[in-house]
């Protein structure tokens, strides 16, 4: 075996002396007490959803005419740079 083998099994073999943890007699019924009979679900009104459906649309189309924008202002400065370009081209001296 080399080092790291003989490593692991040492430190494998080195709880072999030792004693199993014994819990308390009346643990299980202390966790039992602690754990509530009766869960309340909280359910989220109607109107509170309406009104987050209403504002996730709202976001969606203000960010899609952002986008439409852009693309506008995007093509608007490609045409014009487009016509710069070839009035500069034609120009003889």
């Amino acid at each position: 075996m080399d080092k790291k083998e003989q490593w692991a099994d040492d430190i494998l073999h080195s709880l072999e002396g030792a004693k199993r943890a014994i819990p308390k007699n009346d643990l299980f019924d202390e966790i039992l007490a602690k754990i509530p009979e009766k869960k309340e679900n909280k359910i989220i009104p109607l109107v509170h959803l309406t009104w987050i459906a209403a504002a996730a649309v709202a976001i969606i189309v203000v960010n899609v005419y952002a986008l439409q924008l852009q693309n506008t202002t995007i093509k608007n400065v490609t045409e014009s740079s487009d016509k710069e370009v070839s009035l500069l081209s034609n120009y003889v001296f």
